[in-house]
């Protein structure tokens, strides 16, 4: 019985609509109505709504030179170093093996891992503002249009 459940959903599935829509009965549609449609769904009317909203996007990215920003990295190396390399020998005490080979040794490989972060706020970028203003006029222009 499962069985047969389940491979009738889909069939099911596909009739729905259909037999809801069949069920609203006609659309009754006036000249006006088909006018304003028309107006709304035109060529010319999509595009407009396009640059307007390109427009208020261009606002959003302009604001957002006015809000701190933060950048961070993070870098994780291994290394191998020469002792002689760093151009001082450490002392040992008398009779005592010195820290580190004089003639040089293989150090490493040592893991290093390096993070950072820097963070930016501006305080005063009056660019910055007369690009924001700039977007905000474009923003209405394109809704007049």
């Amino acid at each position: 019985m499962r069985n047969i459940i389940f491979q009738l959903m889909p069939l099911g599935l596909l009739v729905l609509p259909v037999v809801l829509l069949s069920q609203q009965g006609p659309l009754s549609l006036t000249l006006g109505d088909a006018a304003r449609l028309a107006a709304r769904q035109s060529e010319p009317a999509l595009q407009a709504d396009l640059h307007t909203r390109e427009a208020e996007a261009r606002v959003t990215e302009r604001r957002a030179d006015l809000l701190p920003s933060l950048y961070t990295s993070a870098l994780q190396r291994g290394t191998t170093l020469n002792s002689a390399t760093f151009g001082f020998d450490f002392p040992a005490a008398p009779g005592q093996k010195p820290l580190l080979d004089p003639n040089g040794q293989i150090i490493g490989p040592v893991q290093t891992l390096d993070f950072r972060a820097t963070a930016r706020v501006p305080v005063i970028d009056f660019a910055a503002r007369e690009r924001l203003g700039t977007a905000r006029a474009s923003v209405v222009a394109s809704q007049a249009q």
